[in-house]
């Protein structure tokens, strides 16, 4: 006797996972049709999988899961062998990209220039700067610079000393190691705060109201 008959109602799947996430942990809901058998695969950087009965039953969790892509399936059978199949692929990288280099600041009148050079790593995305007053402060984000290498805070204040702080962010959002300067803005133009001369300096400044 060969019975053709109706395939299943394809399994549905929801999860908090997005396509890219820098979490070592999945968790899957699934919803399936009564009567029919479900089992679950897992196919990843470490090799494919095999169908096996779904963990949980309705919940399907995975953890410890290394960097790399992944492909999640659960399939259904009803009761005469038809089955139907549904699928679900995400990216695991817990990688942090490289830090920038040559991070720099030039401090002015009332201003700060900030000079940094990009990493190369391919999932870069951005830059993350923050900004603390002296060296007991709270950090403060200031802001965030994708294709830009360079960045002026006019928010700052003279004769104070002013940390900075960098990192770089990948598509996923991890963090490189931080990266920080110092800066003295001041209407002293010449020499500059921290510098070392070896000769008698010639001084040059800004003018000042009063």
């Amino acid at each position: 006797i060969v019975q053709a008959g109706a395939k299943p109602a394809k399994p549905s799947i929801k999860t908090s996972v997005p396509p890219l996430t820098t979490r070592a942990d999945a968790e899957f809901e699934l919803t399936v049709e009564p009567g029919v058998v479900t089992v679950c695969r897992l196919d990843g950087p470490l090799g494919g999988g095999t169908f096996e009965p779904c963990s949980g039953g309705s919940v399907q969790t995975y953890s410890g899961l290394v960097d790399g892509a992944y492909l999640f399936t659960v399939q259904v059978t009803n009761s005469i062998g038809n089955v139907n199949q549904a699928s679900y692929n995400w990216v695991v990288d817990r990688t942090p990209p490289a830090a920038v280099v040559g991070f720099s600041a030039r401090a002015a009148y009332l201003r700060v220039g900030l000079t940094w050079t990009k990493p190369i790593d391919v999932d870069y995305a951005r830059v993350r700067i923050w900004r603390k007053r002296g060296t007991a402060g709270i950090w403060k984000r200031l802001v965030d610079r994708a294709a830009a290498n360079s960045f002026t805070d006019g928010t700052v204040s003279n004769h104070v000393l002013y940390r900075y702080r960098i990192r770089s962010l990948d598509r996923a959002g991890n963090l490189s190691s931080p990266v920080e300067v110092e800066a003295w803005p001041s209407p002293i133009v010449s020499p500059r705060y921290h510098s070392v001369v070896h000769t008698p300096p010639l001084v040059d400044w800004r003018s000042a109201p009063r």
